[in-house]
């Protein structure tokens, strides 16, 4: 199946270990979450693969606080079997399978077949990207009497830290945004989001006259900062990605402890981060873009008179409930709607 797959995507230059890795690093991964179309022939062979997708088990937040998700990805067909209709077969399989796993909707991303899934019963949600160009700052030391942000390297394995993200990620997201997928499981973050962030992944902690071992790193910061952490103070978590697509990167993950947002909307402490992963990454400036949900939050972060703004529109979200998309905005309102990257299948 690995192989079938890889060989669909190979116009995409998509490796057969980003695949395996999807399905070996998810948690709630399992054979019957895939579902396959052969043409036998006659002799029953793996290479009889004609058509597959396959269902991501996930919870998101929505307006009615939590509801359970099956995320679809690895959808592709056979050149040779395309258009006959195979995929709203499986599609028909799936939806079958939704009572049996409590499944209350389905969810996808699509960039070329977005007619095909709205004939099909699913509803487009958009999703607002914004970005701009960022200088990059030289570290700075600032007075011992202000609060230091000290940054640490994301060590998932680390239990502690990931209790607190999972607290942190839920009081940021529950209730804000919509769609965004529940990380309350230990091993989503030790196997899933470690293998996707690979080392970008950064935190932050909030401490008052605190001298570290490590040197300033800007925005108040320290880095290298060597005190063992039995209950970590998580003000923040950021990780970001290369952008394919063009040049610069993009957010592929942020949130704040209520701290944060009280103060500012988060904005102090993302762009602690940002900077930090930005000279890590050693570049002078980049272009950084981010849903605009999230930006929005944070007043001045981006805006339209600054260098390099740029705003466009993700269309490619999709979602369908159980009894069909009539009411979808009840469960992921626009203005709400949020996904974040590192989540993505």
């Amino acid at each position: 199946w690995l192989d079938f797959v890889t060989a669909c995507f190979a116009f995409k230059n998509v490796s057969r270990s980003h695949f395996a890795n999807h399905y070996h690093c998810d948690p709630w991964a399992s054979p019957q979450s895939v579902f396959v179309i052969r043409d036998w022939q006659g002799v029953k062979t793996e290479a009889d693969f004609v058509s597959t997708l396959r269902v991501f088990r996930r919870r998101i937040y929505s307006a009615g606080g939590q509801v359970s998700c099956g995320g679809i990805g690895e959808v592709c067909t056979r050149e040779d079997f395309r258009r006959k209709g195979l995929v709203r077969r499986l599609f028909h399989e799936v939806e079958k399978s939704m009572e049996e796993e409590d499944l209350e909707l389905l969810s996808l991303h699509s960039s070329q077949m977005v007619a095909v899934y709205q004939s099909m019963g699913f509803r487009s949600v958009p999703l607002p990207i914004v970005g701009r160009r960022f200088e990059v700052q030289a570290a700075r030391s600032q007075g011992q009497t202000e609060k230091q942000a000290i940054i640490h390297a994301a060590d998932l394995e680390n239990d502690a830290l990931v209790d607190e993200l999972i607290k942190v990620h839920h009081s940021f997201h529950n209730g804000r945004f919509e769609g965004v997928v529940v990380r309350d499981r230990k091993q989503y973050w030790s196997v899933w989001m470690k293998s996707c962030m690979e080392d970008s992944g950064f935190w932050l902690e909030r401490v008052a006259d605190v001298k570290a071992d490590g040197q300033d790193t800007g925005h108040g910061e320290k880095s290298g900062d060597k005190r063992k952490h039995k209950c970590p103070n998580v003000s923040a978590f950021f990780t970001m990605k290369t952008d394919k697509k063009g040049q610069g990167f993009y957010v592929a993950d942020f949130f704040a402890a209520e701290s944060e947002v009280r103060l500012d909307g988060g904005k102090n402490s993302f762009e602690a981060l940002l900077q930090y992963a930005l000279r890590q990454r050693g570049v002078d400036s980049a272009s950084v873009k981010m849903p605009k949900v999230c930006a929005d939050e944070m007043k001045g972060l981006i805006c339209e008179t600054d260098e390099g703004f740029f705003s466009e529109v993700d269309e490619g979200f999709m979602y369908q409930l159980k009894s069909g998309d009539l009411g979808i905005q009840d469960k992921v309102q626009d203005h709400k709607h949020l996904f974040w990257p590192i989540d993505g299948f």
